[in-house]
């Protein structure tokens, strides 16, 4: 083989994906993200509905109807259904 070794500046890559999303009564919880990172919510039809920063280890969202919304975090997407 031509290339034996391949020298970077980057000596290891760790990719995790530790956050965690899931539905609570009147809301949903958000864990596993940076302090101060904006918490993006928003309908099944586009429009946004819930924007809070993150505050601490768990960070609870509320959302006052149930449904399918779209959790948007920094570079992180998920779905939630909430009943």
């Amino acid at each position: 083989s031509y290339f034996t070794h391949i020298s970077t500046s980057i000596e290891e890559l760790q990719v995790t994906n530790s956050i965690n999303v899931y539905a609570v009564e009147g809301g949903m919880v958000v864990v596993g993200v940076n302090y101060g990172e904006l918490i993006s919510v928003y309908n099944s039809i586009g429009g946004l509905v819930e924007q809070t920063m993150v505050s601490g280890d768990k960070t609870f969202v509320p959302l006052s109807t149930s449904g399918l919304y779209v959790v948007q975090i920094s570079r992180f997407n998920t779905k939630i259904v909430v009943r």
